[in-house]
């Protein structure tokens, strides 16, 4: 039988996210695939098929009447969006690479067709200094690119980009005002299991018995096939409980609470907590006192391939979430990659490694095993992975898709999710679209949902005018959207203060007063710090500035972030200020932060810039030690150690960094390498050869600004003097990994000589009487740590000869001896090195 409480189910419609008319495709596509994992872009929901009512009653739950396929503005609308057009992935990559790299150049060169995109592009701005003016036209000429990009690409689908003030209106019609907003509450309602149910998650209109009032309401279907959960607002979701059991008595209904706030299960939302009461969802008795502190997931390493991850048998609540995080928060290393994933393919080597364990994922999910252990905490898991990797956008939308069919309840945090990941990539498009399938559901844009808006949207005017509908809104009675414009502001904000050359303690005065206490987070500091940045000039400097804000927002308890860290040293390297770049790296120990590829990639940019060889091969060990360094990087250095670097200096074979030991030279000279572009992988290689399974035991910034100190600006000093270079030996200090004892001291002397080390070259060139060329009567570069129990890590440094005349380090030092034995040969030591290093991977092996 039907509802039988006189219900009305009719299908709704479903219709285009664009309207008006679109340029045609200049090429045909082939036809497309059904395949909804390869590129899903797309939203749909369930529809069923209308089913009889018996006799009319005064209630009635009413589904949307069908609409023609006309797009109203009134109405919500169902949105299908799909961009798989071709069986073959280098087809479509074609498509897409051609758009932003050939197809937006043309555009862009456009001008009235560009200015469709100026609200979500701005406008460049105007320094007092040439180098920050570049930047701000270099971002401005990136955005437009995109932005024309994108409209290629949806111009190849017969769609154009709406505009930002279809979005701003749409975003006004679906918000409430935050002060007459309901909260939004749902049921469960179980039903005796002779009643047979037709009903598919879709939106209903409740018919009030006694005013005939229409009232909005969502239906979702419940894993019992007798049950269903509506959601809407509280008082009338009471209306709708009274008059279902008035019909049926046997019904059985459950509050569920706020869905904006929580699930309707506990255990989905937080970790139980084991031998409590009600399912592990209240506090023991005896604990009343305690604190349960749930810990998030960290990132870390995998050492396996994805595929050979243990896939449970038979899942449950706690081996499917264990199965999801891991794959979620698990990345395999690059050098491990390489290794699995490496094989010769039809376009090279290279593999999406994120699109291996994605479509694990996904495979989870669709597992008919798993369905039941879906939850909201692990669906949220999944899509906030991939809503932020590019084409795999569309794998997010499909779960998305996914819990809406299993009727696990939907708030507006989880499209946010994905709306994030749009605003994130500016494609407004997609943003719109997506609000149009929340306004299909009921659901409100909330605070976070503005903020992104005003994130995506970057013309002044424009985001002037989001500011003052969130505030008509009744939104600036929290202290967090004041909070989020502030950071979302800070730059436009900053720029116009600095440039009307108000001080930076006006500045703060002024930010207070607009957005109130509390006001500085993380994004508004980067933002500010970058535009003190550009603002700063020998005659008007701006660091000192800069040092104070950073003094302030940890005074405020806050702590500095890598991105922080790494815009200093990016400014560091293009201005090659050292002294910048060493403050900033001690900002590394109170942050608790490491290093990143870019961290390596400045300082290896400044290094060279500056022409310290000593701190890049300081930086390079360090990198290559911790597998930090990306290809910029490697080619940068390549042009060095080549020789091919413009500047000069770096063609002399005496100003060549040490970057490896001189005990792995005999090796490389008897197996020269082959080709030109794989010297970095076998200068790499002889490292962690050498040393594998070691790490640095100090910070990269106590040994970067030792070796820069005391290496590289003596060495300057003295070719200025025209003296001989006669410099000191870095000694660093490695420890085991693992953190088993086995201390090494490593001391870099071995030097790349392209002429005796690659095929092809002529070996006159080189230098018979460098350091690089390893004597019988020298000392290793590397011996084992006698006082192994001390945790002593300070690098030393020994003294050295002219580098041009080496000589052994047996005169005074500078620091206390780190050397080996003197009553012990040096082959003997280099014996007990190789043995203890083989013994300790021995140790690895059992």
């Amino acid at each position: 039988m039907s509802l039988a409480i006189k219900s009305i189910w009719r299908a709704r419609s479903r219709c285009s996210a664009f309207s008006g008319p679109f340029p045609k495709s200049r090429a045909p596509f082939p036809s497309r695939i059904s395949n909804p994992y390869v590129i899903r872009l797309e939203s749909t929901t369930a529809y069923s098929d209308g089913t009889n009512s018996t006799e009319s009653s005064e209630t009635a739950l009413v589904a949307l009447p069908e609409k023609s396929l006309e797009v109203s503005e009134q109405q919500p609308e169902q949105v299908i969006a799909n961009l798989v057009t071709d069986d073959t992935h280098e087809s479509r990559n074609r498509v897409f690479k051609d758009a932003f790299k050939i197809d937006a150049l043309r555009l862009v060169e456009d001008k009235d067709a560009m200015k469709l995109f100026k609200p979500v592009i701005g406008k460049p701005l105007q320094y007092p200094n040439e180098q920050a003016n570049k930047a701000s036209e270099q971002e401005h000429r990136r955005d437009a690119r995109r932005q024309a990009g994108l409209g290629v690409v949806w111009s190849h689908f017969d769609k154009t980009v709406p505009q930002w003030i279809e979005c701003f209106g749409l975003m006004k019609r679906m918000t409430p005002q935050w002060s007459e907003r309901a909260n939004m509450s749902a049921v469960r309602i179980v039903l005796p299991k002779t009643w047979d149910i037709e009903v598919n998650n879709q939106n209903l209109e409740y018919v009030d018995s006694a005013t005939g009032v229409l009232q909005k309401l969502r239906a979702v279907v419940d894993r019992n096939p007798s049950a269903i959960v509506l959601r809407g607002q509280s008082k009338i979701l009471v209306k709708v409980a009274d008059e279902i059991v008035r019909y049926c008595q046997d019904a059985e209904i459950y509050e569920l609470g706020e869905v904006a706030a929580s699930d309707y299960k506990t255990r989905q939302l937080w970790p139980t907590i084991e031998n409590a009461p009600n399912g592990g969802a209240s506090l023991p008795d005896d604990h009343n006192d305690n604190i349960w502190v749930h810990k998030e997931y960290q990132p870390h390493s995998l050492h396996v391939p994805y595929e050979q991850i243990p896939r449970p048998c038979v899942w449950t609540h706690d081996n499917f979430e264990h199965y999801i995080s891991t794959l979620c928060y698990g990345k395999v290393p690059p050098h491990l990659a390489i290794r699995f994933y490496g094989q010769r393919r039809v376009n090279g080597r290279y593999i999406d490694t994120d699109g291996i364990r994605i479509k694990l994922i996904v495979d989870a999910f669709d597992d008919p095993a798993a369905k039941p252990f879906i939850t909201i905490p692990v669906l949220k898991m999944a899509i906030s992975m991939m809503a932020f990797r590019g084409g795999h956008r569309a794998s997010a939308n499909y779960l998305i898709q996914l819990g809406e069919e299993l009727g696990i309840p939907m708030d507006t945090d989880i499209y946010n999710i994905m709306l994030d990941g749009y605003a994130h990539k500016r494609d407004i498009g997609f943003f719109y679209s997506f609000l149009r399938r929340m306004e299909a559901r009921y659901h409100h844009p909330n605070i976070r949902t503005w903020l992104l808006f005003l994130r995506l949207v970057r013309g002044e005017d424009e985001r002037r005018q989001v500011i003052v509908a969130m505030y008509q809104l009744g939104m600036f009675n929290h202290q967090a959207t004041r909070r989020g414009i502030a950071d979302v502001m800070a730059s436009l904000d900053a720029y116009a203060a600095f440039k009307a050359g108000i001080p930076l303690k006006n500045f703060l005065d002024e930010q207070k007063e607009r957005y109130g206490e509390g006001w500085l987070a993380v994004d508004g500091l980067n933002s500010i710090v970058t535009e003190l940045l550009r603002f700063h000039r020998p005659e008007d400097p701006r660091i000192e500035d800069c040092k104070k804000l950073v003094r302030i927002y940890t005074e405020l308890g806050h702590r500095v972030e890598l991105k922080t860290i790494n815009i200093f040293l990016s400014y560091a390297s293009k201005s090659r200020d050292w002294d910048t770049a060493l403050w900033a790296m001690s900002l590394f120990k109170d942050a608790g932060c490491k290093p990143d590829q870019e961290t390596y990639g400045a300082l290896l940019s400044l290094a060279v810039k500056t022409r310290s060889p000593h701190a890049l091969g300081t930086v390079y060990f360090y990198g290559v030690l911790h597998r930090q360094l990306k290809k910029g990087s490697r080619d940068l250095l390549s042009q060095v150690l080549l020789r091919k670097h413009k500047d000069p200096f770096w063609k002399k074979l005496e100003h060549q960094p040490g970057i490896f030991p001189r005990q792995a030279i005999p090796d490389v000279l008897a197996n020269k390498i082959p080709r030109v572009w794989v010297v970095m992988s076998r200068v790499e290689r002889a490292i962690l050869d050498k040393w594998a399974g070691y790490v640095p035991l100090k910070p990269l910034e106590y040994a970067l600004g030792l070796s820069y100190r005391s290496n590289d600006q003596p060495m300057h000093s003295q070719i200025k003097a025209g003296k001989p270079i006669q410099v000191q030996d870095l000694i660093v200090k490695l420890r085991r990994a693992d953190g088993q004892p086995g201390k090494i001291n490593v001391r870099l002397k071995g030097r790349f000589d392209p002429a005796r080390m690659i095929w092809g070259w002529d070996e006159s060139l080189g230098d018979t009487n460098h350091p690089s060329i390893l004597k019988e009567e020298d000392e290793p570069d590397s011996w084992p740590d006698n006082d192994d129990g001390v945790d002593d890590d300070t690098p030393k440094l020994l003294s050295a000869g002219p580098e041009t005349d080496p000589k052994s380090p047996d005169g005074d030092q500078d620091g206390p001896s780190e050397r080996p034995d003197s009553t012990r040969s040096p082959e003997a030591a280099l014996k007990e090195l190789e043995k203890k290093i083989a013994d300790a991977r021995r140790r690895d092996e059992i």
